[in-house]
């Protein structure tokens, strides 16, 4: 059916059975196409008749996947026209943000948007499409309806600052995803940057929360970059790095236990070991401190951790052979930690100890007296020792036996009070390794009172020497300081011959007379020294007379003789002594009045008459002649 339409009419269509409207050109003619009766003129004008066969397009659809990417063909429009006429197409409306494209001379739908294809926002697209001829135009419904396609999920990236050092678990927060599937699950991973395994996710929840607190460290990995990824339930994935920054805290310190091994009786300032602390902040001082188990300050530790020895006498493997002390490190911070340290000790042979005394004797103990012994200890058991006296035994005063260490008396006269009152003996025990111990006994000795000692006395002295010589003194001595002494001569041969002193000893001629070299050459006396106590001592003094040479004794004799005897007559003979003997030499030497007399020049002992005229008795009664001997040696008597 054919309207005209006419220059200046205005004419509205309006379709009564459908919502379906059409614009005409008031310059043009417009066929509708559709039932007769279904479309009524509101208004009309009429300018000009025109004949012509219009375009025809029907509603159609399409269907497409959603994110189709540019120039995704979607389809081609069908329309036709009677007159053959080419036909132009164009999209005037529903085509959002300008999704679709279509070629104007082909009628052909392309994707020109692809963001525009979201089955989840927009899941049909209704275009409508004008189709003309160049004088008429068509409209059709162009339906394209999306499918659903399964996309990606996203996830947004995320910065955090956390404090380093956090506990187990700790929750850092919830990554947040997306999917424009709806409905879609996801699931949430960390696919790197998780250094040591810091973090942990929830798979489920996606919840970042602390898996490994000694990991989250600042001063070893400041910043994490978590690489985090989504997963749908179809596979895709998204991904975003969670940048986490860890706010620098003071560190607790580090301490590691430790075992050290040490010979026993170590000496002080030994080196033991060291104790390793760490601290992560860089700067941080650290300070040691023992606890209250280092048995008598058995270790000393410095600022470096270097344990030394400082009381050596704890160190005794017979006592115990190791010891555990607890050590705390304490940083600037004063965040510390505490650990325990063992050090074995290894066994040593120790050296004896010997000990020392001080003790009374008695002076002059007899030989084989005992003394006593020195205690003594040996850490090592069933250690054996051996003694020895090195040192103050004055004279071999002492003794000791070396396998038990008993001292005894050696010298009883070396034990003498006013010599040596004290011996300060050194004592050494040696153990079956040769190591050594001495200790010191000290013997005083008490003095006892003693007899004066006097000792054999051989003195000389010429014979016949003079009453009151000096022969010498009592060779005798007290061995008591103070001591009063008294000498007596008790017995002599011959008797008399000498006299002691009784307060000085010395000793003096009594008799001259006795002192005959050649009758006693040796006389002898005993002489006892008495203390004023009353002990007392007595030796022999013997004294060596040297030979004197003596003159000649001549015994004076008496003569008879008859007066005027003659000449040669023998008056009588004269002898004469001399202790030496010998021959004598004889002479009148006066009283031979008128030489009366004379000698036998051959005898010299014989008195004969020489002048016999002078044997006058009226005259000279009585001669006194004095006769000479003299020995060889010219001694006269």
């Amino acid at each position: 059916m054919w309207i005209d339409l006419w220059e200046r009419w205005r004419q509205q269509l309006v379709r009564t059975s459908a919502t379906r409207r059409c614009r005409v050109n008031p310059r043009r003619g417009r066929r509708f196409s559709g039932l007769a009766g279904r479309w009524r003129v509101e208004s009309l004008e009429r300018r000009e008749l025109l004949t012509n066969s219009p375009p025809i397009v029907d509603d159609q659809s399409f269907a497409l996947p959603e994110n189709s990417t540019n120039e995704t063909i979607v389809g081609t429009v069908a329309a036709s026209d009677a007159d053959l006429d080419a036909l132009s197409y164009a999209i005037t409306s529903g085509n959002t943000n300008g999704a679709f494209a279509i070629d104007a001379s082909t009628g052909l739908i392309t994707v020109a948007n692809p963001a525009m294809l979201n089955f989840e926002a927009t899941p049909i697209f209704t275009l409508n499409v004008d189709v003309g001829d160049g004088i008429e135009t068509d409209s059709a419904v162009v339906t394209i309806n999306l499918s659903n396609v399964n996309e990606a999920p996203s996830i947004a990236p995320a910065s955090r600052s956390i404090n380093e050092n956090l506990s187990l678990g700790v929750g850092l927060g919830l990554p947040f995803t997306s999917d424009p599937d709806a409905d879609d699950t996801r699931t949430v991973s960390i696919v790197s940057g998780n250094t040591g395994g810091a973090f942990a996710i929830n798979p489920s929840t996606g919840v970042v929360v602390v898996n490994n607190p000694a990991a989250i460290d600042f001063e070893t990995t400041p910043t994490f970059m978590l690489g985090l990824r989504v997963t749908d339930a179809g596979g895709l994935t998204g991904d975003a790095i969670w940048t986490i920054n860890l706010i620098d805290r003071n560190d607790i310190p580090t301490i590691s236990s430790a075992t050290f091994s040490l010979p026993e009786n170590s000496p002080n300032g030994t080196v033991v070991g060291t104790i390793v602390a760490n601290d992560q902040d860089a700067g941080d001082t650290k300070a040691f401190l023992l606890g209250q188990d280092n048995l008598s300050g058995v270790f000393a530790i410095d600022s470096a951790g270097v344990l030394t020895v400082a009381n050596s006498s704890i160190l005794n493997f017979e006592a115990r052979t190791s010891i555990t002390v607890h050590v705390q490190v304490t940083d600037s911070g004063q965040a510390w930690a505490v650990t325990t340290f063992t050090v074995n000790l290894s066994n040593v042979n120790d050296a004896p100890v010997v000990g020392s005394a001080t003790i009374t004797r008695n002076e002059h103990l007899p030989n084989g007296a005992s003394i006593g012994v020195l205690s003594s200890s040996d850490q090592d058991a069933n250690d054996s020792r051996t003694w020895a006296i090195t040192g103050g035994n004055v004279d071999g005063a002492f003794a000791i036996n070396p396998t038990t260490g008993l001292i005894t008396v050696a010298t009883s006269t070396a034990m003498n009070f006013e010599v040596t009152p004290t011996f300060v003996l050194t004592i050494q025990a040696t153990d079956t390794g040769g190591l050594t111990g001495t200790g010191t006994l000290t013997i005083n000795l008490a003095n006892i009172n003693e007899a004066p000692i006097v000792s054999a006395g051989t003195f000389s002295l010429p014979e016949n020497s003079v009453n009151g010589t000096v022969v010498g003194t009592v060779p005798a001595v007290d061995p008591d300081a103070g001591a009063v002494v008294t000498y007596a001569i008790t017995s002599a041969a011959p008797t008399g011959a000498f006299a002691v002193d009784a307060a000085t000893g010395q000793i003096t001629v009594a008799n001259s007379a006795l002192l005959n070299f050649e009758t006693t050459p040796a006389p002898f006396f005993f002489v006892r020294a008495t203390d004023q106590f009353g002990m007392s001592t007595t030796n022999r003094m013997t004294v060596n007379l040297s030979n004197v040479q003596e003159a000649p004794t001549v015994a004076p004799r008496t003569f008879s003789i008859a007066e005027n005897s003659a000449n040669f007559t023998t008056v009588g003979s004269y002898s004469a002594t001399d202790p030496e003997g010998g021959s004598f030499t004889w002479s009148i030497l006066s009283g031979n009045i008128g030489g009366a007399f004379a000698l036998n020049v051959v005898t010299g002992a014989v008195i004969r008459v020489a002048n016999s005229a002078a044997l006058d008795f009226e005259t000279t009664p009585t001669f006194s002649l004095v006769l000479q001997a003299v020995d060889s040696t010219g001694l006269r008597g």
